[in-house]
């Protein structure tokens, strides 16, 4: 181990020997690098290397700093020679290397260089300008704490020098982040205030003292004591400022103290006072609400305080609500002296119509009623003008003293005051208060209409003198000379008239007088004023028409012929009279006897009346037929009769009343009674037409069919042996039906069985009379005679066909005959011959094998198959059976027996017996010729139930190879090609045979979960076993959905099954036969793609592929031969819509958006009339972006011609694209505003120089949606500002070259301000021209006046907030005028301006004017 040291110590001290001589070389680098290697092995190598970066320091290279920062801080030995380097550096004077060098190492542990660091960087920092930050000199906290320290030491001692306060403002700056002693916030504070305070106060060095203090209180929280004195320092500085006249600053600089200082409360007001009272143009810097606190808290002092400001700013309305929260206090406290001088002070200095509102509106009825009077008696001074009159009197109209409010107004009045209206109202009021139907309330609207005439006082007065009458209690000669006077006032004076007159009348027990009154009442009906209320008069009418039929009534006892007068007057004015005229000849003629006379006069009273409604025409007509047919009963029938039918036509032709049918029915039954007697009378004489006849006519007058009165006409037909109709045996039928147990019944019923019996029909007749007559023995007999004659008869014949069938004599078509009647001919003999049930089939299945040996050796084979079948046979359960039929089948269509009513059955019972396999191989149980050879079912068409076990020996699946095996399928084949051959010639016939077959195919490739008969389809329908076998398991396999549903349900519309989704299926099927059809011939296009059919075929995704496989091949069919777009869309265009595929719905939109664009970029249509087409496809064709953002463009392209070109047809396609939607809001919104190709300006200035189509464009579609309404109202607002703008420029311009008059000037600005209150450049422009014609018309008293005054006048009442803050060149105008008058001249304008001149009164008047509007 020794050897190794000693070979390293060699090897260190070779390379630190090597390092010198590098050094001395001059390659220090190298030197160094080898030093660095060696730092920690050579005792002397780091002080060889700090040496050579003192060195480097001492060139100027300050990165070696660090280097002997890293170098100390892993080797402490050479401390020394870092702290002499140290103050090596401060001798020579290197501050900057010094600072550095010191910082680096203390921030490495040397602490000895804490005092040279702080020491150099103060004094670096003192003597430099350039420092902004401490960091600068170093990072570590500590050493900035203590230079902060420092520093602190030298700021104090410039600002205790006063010679250099920006120094010492920057010294603290820099130290500000580190200290946070209350000595530096103290220092630094006093800085700032001195700062502030020495150089020229403005507003921004007030904001910065505000700040100061902000941070003084809130920041530096320096204690209680040090903040009062900066404060007094600043009511100081406030106070200077003040006395010096600066005004402005003694405001801002006061503000902040105001709310601990009396005297910056005084400074404040002072200040804002002076500066009102100069006219100074900062006026807007004084803060209302500052100024306000700076008057104390009470009213009194508030409003001495405020006096001086009142004809400045907003202060008038400060000092008029002091004023009258004063006067409000005042009032309710009942202090009426106090209240009433600060009214008449706070009056004459604003005249204010606030201070009449209040006075009258608070504290007591006495206090109100107290100045109500004040005022009016002084109306000199209170009302001189029209807005203080009207304050005065809507005041005065709410207090509770009606009488008080209305003498008050007369006295108004009388001073010619112009409160007509208003005293219109109050009198309806006091009249209203007074007692209800009184004389009082006429009395009072009598006194209204001594002051004043009006149509509400007229109309009142009538209504109060209405109800007046109505109390019942009124003096009739005060209330008919009201009335009179009220003529061609008001429309109900003569009604009031009339009512007075029924009155009187009604009162009056002489009946000449009454009638005089009643007709003086009625007479105002045709003799009145033509202001005359008709619907009221009408509505009297009726008393009047009592009151004269009661006097009528009264009269007609004693004077009949007045009586009858006064109902003819009633008449004669069309009221109603008849009634009563009727009903009093009625009663008097109550107890006399019937007679022609009478009925006469009752008929001349029902023509009288003719035309009226009246209810007493049924009592008239009522009386009259009563009559008539008491005098008709004393008469014969044949007279009677007569007479009676006279009667009944006599009424159906005059009659109107509503008792007409019960007259009439009243009249039938006398009348039927009469012919009744009349015909039982021709009967027992045996006239039997003429009793008919009779008979008959009974049914005819009574409308009644009487059973009893058919049944004798049937009788009289029976006894004259009168042939019968078919009605009539029909009738006898209907009377028969049920026992009524009626002797002309009985009599009937046997009358119809004799004849019945004598027709053959003993059945029938047996029936009734068991039914009816209860067996007449007789009758009974008669019918079994009759009965064993016949069954001998067919008995005969039944023996003599067996003799024919069994002779083979019969033909066929007999033999079915016979066999079809055997059971009833059979049934027809059973009284005389019993035959077996037995004996009865053997004998029909003899007949049946006897027809269809026949048929066959006819070769009729189809009625042969029919004899084989029975009815809905399962001929599947006889294989060899349905093989017999199948060949007859065959027969039957090679030899051209099949017709249009049975190929379908006999083509569907060959194919499903060629699809039985079973057949088949039965079949060869029963020949021989099959023995040698094998057969195979392979392939085989149809099923087989069999299991392979149970086939023959000779069956199997093998595949045929040689002549000894059989092809099953084969033979098959072959016979389904005999039968195709068969009816090759009948296309019908073919159609039918293949899908029968190709539905039997489709199912017998099915598994299906429940099996079923392989059948044809039309077997269904002539078997119900098939058809329930078949279906159920269609239906079982349908419900299951499982992945051939869609194929269960198309094989089940084969085989007929409409139920359910079989129905539904069919129902699609169909709709998409069609709709292929219709657009492989392009026709009824629009019909057979329809919504409700197109909706069927999308329920099933088959059916729907193949629609949009043939829609897409025709489509592209059509796009290929470049089909006009047009033309393409009217064919299409309903099939893509109600179809709504994406990729169909894009294929057609993509087509008719490339020829649309393409023939409006080459300009060969319009965009109005190219466009409309996209807008309507894409409404269902929105899968496709290409299509909307064409549409955007184009409806930014529409509103932009339209306001460009003025074309309607724009217009009228913007307007009904975005009727159908909102999706294209936002372009309509970016159209109008602009984007950043097109900026918004640009489209303002093209709408505002075309704002008639602008306004059109907006009624059109502004109101679509909220967003587009929004910006149509910001787009508007912006044209009408420019458009104000445009035009007050050229009034401006109009005005400086003189071509227009100020006057006229000042008129046009004032129009474009009543529609722009709040636009700040017309507001200024206006109170530019303000003081200008104030100047030149009102004070010159120049042409113009008026003009200019008429303007102030109508302003004085229309300023608008923003006008009054922007019209401080009228204040100003008002403070030069003012400043510039002597002192003699403003007291007479304050004091006595009656003593003024006319020139005087015109500068009063400008002044007032300016005033008022500043």
């Amino acid at each position: 181990m020794g050897l190794i040291s000693w070979f390293k110590d060699k090897y260190n001290n070779h390379k630190f020997q090597k390092a010198k001589e590098l050094l001395l070389d001059g390659k220090k680098e190298q030197a160094v690098e080898i030093f660095k290697e060696i730092l920690n092995c050579h005792p002397d190598a780091p002080s060889e290397l700090l040496s050579i970066y003192h060195s480097d320091i001492d060139q100027g290279n300050s990165n070696r700093i660090s280097d002997v920062a890293t170098l100390y801080e892993n080797h402490h030995s050479v401390k020394n020679e870092c702290i002499d380097f140290a103050k090596r550096l401060e001798t020579i004077n290197n501050v900057r290397s010094h600072i550095n060098y010191c910082q680096a190492l203390y921030s490495k542990g040397i602490h000895e260089l804490l005092n040279p660091f702080v020491t150099s960087a103060t004094k670096f920092v003192v003597n430099a300008n350039n420092v902004d930050n401490l960091k600068i000199l170093t990072n570590n906290n500590s050493l900035l704490c203590k230079l902060s320290d420092s520093i602190l030491i030298e700021a104090q001692k410039n600002y205790a020098q006063k010679s250099n306060l920006r120094k010492a403002e920057q010294l603290c700056l820099l130290i500000r982040p580190y200290l946070r002693s209350t000595v530096f916030y103290e220092l630094y504070s006093n800085i700032r205030f001195d700062l502030i305070t020495q150089s020229d106060v403005t507003e921004d060095s007030i904001k910065q003292l505000d700040t100061l203090f902000r941070d003084i209180n809130n920041v530096y929280h320096l204690p209680d004591t040090v903040i009062k004195t900066f404060t007094d320092k600043r009511l100081e500085f406030a106070n200077n400022l003040f006395e010096r006249k600066n005004y402005i600053a003694a405001l801002l600089v006061s503000q902040q103290l105001i709310s601990k200082y009396v005297n910056a409360r005084n400074i404040y007001a002072d200040s804002a006072l002076k500066l009102y009272v100069l006219a100074n143009p900062r006026t807007d810097i004084i803060d209302s609400e500052t100024l306000y606190k700076c008057f104390g808290n009470l009213n009194s002092e508030q409003i001495n305080k405020l006096e001086p400001f009142i004809p400045y700013s907003t202060h008038r309305q400060k000092y008029i609500s002091i004023v009258t929260k004063e006067l409000t206090e005042l009032a309710t406290a009942e202090k009426l002296t106090q209240a009433e001088s600060l009214f008449l002070r706070s009056w004459e200095l604003t005249s204010d119509n606030n201070l009449i509102t209040t006075v009258l509106s608070t504290g007591s009825s006495k206090c109100k009623i107290h100045f109500a009077s004040l005022i009016a008696n002084s109306d000199k001074i209170f009302l001189s003008n029209s807005s203080s009159l009207m304050c005065y009197v809507e005041e005065l109209s709410k207090l509770e003293n009606v009488e008080f409010i209305v003498a008050t107004l007369e006295t108004l009045l009388e001073k010619g005051k112009n409160v007509n209206s208003n005293y219109e109202t109050q009198i309806l009021r006091l009249g209203k208060i007074a007692k209800n139907k009184s004389r009082k309330r006429v009395e009072i609207i009598e006194r209204g209409l001594t002051k004043i005439q009006t149509n509400r006082l007229y109309k009142s007065e009538a209504e109060y003198l209405n109800d007046y009458i109505d109390s019942g209690y009124y003096d009739s000669k005060y209330a008919r000379n009201i009335s009179s006077s009220l003529i061609a006032h008001s429309d109900l004076a003569e009604i009031l008239i009339a009512k007075i007159l029924i009155d009187e009348a009604a009162k009056n027990p002489d009946s000449e007088t009454r009638e005089k009154k009643l007709r003086e009442a009625l007479s105002i009906k045709n003799t009145h004023n033509k202001l005359f209320n008709k619907t009221a008069y009408k509505a009297l009418l009726p008393q009047i028409q009592k009151e004269i039929i009661e006097l009528a009534k009264e009269l007609y006892t004693t004077d009949q012929i007045r009586a009858i007068e006064l109902l003819y007057l009633l008449r004669d004015n069309n009221l109603s009279w008849f009634d009563t005229y009727a009903s009093l000849y009625l009663e008097s003629i109550q107890n006399e006897d019937c007679s022609e006379e009478i009925a006469s006069k009752i008929l001349n009273i029902i023509a009288e009346g003719a035309g009226s409604d009246s209810s007493i025409f049924s009592e008239l007509w009522s009386k009259y037929i009563s009559i008539k047919c008491l005098i008709i009963s004393s008469t014969d029938n044949d007279d009677a009769i007569s007479k009676l039918t006279n009667l009944h036509s006599e009424l159906e032709s005059l009659c109107k009343s509503n008792n007409k049918e019960d007259l009439q029915k009243e009249i039938s039954l006398i009348l039927s009674k009469r012919l009744s007697s009349r015909a039982k009378e021709y009967e027992r004489d045996k006239i039997y037409d003429k009793a008919i006849e009779n008979y008959k006519r009974i049914i005819s007058v009574s409308g009644k069919n009487f059973t009893d009165i058919r049944a004798r006409i049937l009788i009289c037909k029976f006894k004259d042996s009168q042939s019968l109709l078919d009605t009539d045996k029909d009738e006898i039928d209907s009377l028969l039906s049920t026992d009524k147990n009626k002797k002309y019944q009985k009599d009937l019923a046997y009358r119809w069985c004799i004849y019945l019996i004598s027709q053959g029909l003993i059945e029938k007749a047996e029936e009734i009379n068991v039914r009816i007559l209860k067996t007449d023995s007789e009758i009974a007999q008669i019918c079994q005679e009759e009965r064993i004659e016949r069954q001998q008869r067919i008995l005969d014949e039944l023996n003599q066909r067996i003799s024919k069938l069994n002779q083979a004599e019969l033909t066929a078509e007999e033999a079915i005959a016979f066999g079809q009647s055997l059971s009833r001919t059979l049934s027809d003999i059973s009284l005389i011959v019993q035959v077996s049930t037995q004996k009865s089939n053997i004998l029909k299945e003899s007949i049946r094998l006897y027809a269809i040996e026949k048929f066959y050796q006819q070769g009729n084979y189809v009625q042969s198959i029919n004899g084989l079948k029975v009815h809905d046979s399962t001929y599947l359960s006889d294989p060899i059976a349905l093989r017999n039929i199948a060949i007859m089948c065959l027969n039957a269509a090679e030899n051209g027996l099949l017709t249009e009513t049975n190929y379908r059955e006999l083509l569907a019972i060959w194919i499903t017996t060629i699809y039985q396999q079973k057949i088949f191989i039965e079949s060869l149980n029963y020949t021989s010729w099959d023995d040698p050879y094998t057969f195979t079912l392979e392939s085989a068409l149809g099923q087989l139930d069999y299991n392979e076990e149970e086939l023959p020996d000779n069956v199997n699946y093998e595949t045929p190879s040689d002549n000894k095996i059989v092809s099953i399928l084969e033979v098959q084949k072959t016979l389904l090609s005999r039968m195709e051959t068969a009816i090759q010639d009948k296309p019908e016939y073919q159609r039918f045979f293949s899908s029968q077959l190709e539905a039997m195919d489709k199912l017998a490739e099915q598994e299906l979960d429940e099996r079923c008969e392989l059948v044809a389809p039309y077997m269904l329908e002539i078997s119900n076993t098939y058809k329930r076998n078949v279906s159920r398991a269609l239906e079982i396999e349908a419900e299951r959905h499982y992945g051939n549903w869609e194929t269960i349900l198309e094989i089940g519309c084969l085989y007929g099954l409409n139920n359910g989704d079989f129905n539904k299926y069919a129902s699609a099927m169909e709709a998409l036969n069609t709709a292929i059809a219709s657009i492989e011939h392009k026709q009824k296009i629009e019909s057979s793609f329809s919504q409700v059919r197109i909706s069927r075929i999308k329920e099933f995704d088959g059916l729907k592929n193949n629609l949009i496989s043939s829609v897409t091949t025709a489509i592209n069919n059509d796009i290929a031969q470049n089909v006009e777009y047009l033309k393409f869309n009217s064919e299409y265009g309903v099939v893509v819509k109600n179809i709504g595929d994406d990729s169909l719905s894009f294929m057609f939109s993509n087509y008719i958006n490339q020829q649309v664009i393409k023939v409006l970029n080459d300009k060969t249509q319009t965009l109005s009339k190219g466009t409309p087409i996209l807008f309507e496809i894409y409404n269902f064709c929105k899968c496709n972006p290409h299509l909307k953002r064409n549409l955007e463009n184009i409806i930014e392209a529409l509103i932009h011609n339209y306001i460009s070109d003025g074309d309607e047809d724009n217009l009228i396609v913007l307007d009904k694209a975005l009727t159908a939607t909102r999706e294209f809001d936002p372009v309509v919104v970016k159209s109008l505003k602009g984007n950043g190709d097109v900026p918004e300006e640009m489209l303002i200035l093209l709408f505002s120089s075309n704002e008639n189509r602008f306004n059109k464009l907006k009624a059109k579609i502004g109101g679509k949606s909220s967003i587009i309404q929004n910006q149509f109202t910001a787009t508007a607002t912006k044209i009408s500002a420019i458009k104000v703008q445009i035009e007050l420029s050229q009034i401006v311009e109009q005005v400086n070259n003189n071509a227009i008059n100020k006057c006229d000037a000042l008129q046009k600005v004032y129009n474009i301000y009543k529609n722009n209150k709040n636009n700040n450049s017309v507001c200024r422009n206006l109170a530019t021209l303000i003081p200008m014609c104030i100047m030149e018309y009102v004070i010159a008293d120049k042409y113009g006046k008026a003009k200019v005054e008429a303007v102030l006048d109508s302003l004085k009442l229309n300023m608008s907030s923003t006008f009054k803050t922007q019209n401080s060149e009228i204040g100003d105008a008002y403070t030069m005028i003012w400043n510039q008058l002597p002192y003699t001249a403003r007291s007479a304008i304050q004091n006595e301006p009656w003593s003024l001149n006319e020139k005087g009164q015109a500068l009063k008047k400008g002044l007032d004017y300016l005033r008022y509007l500043r």
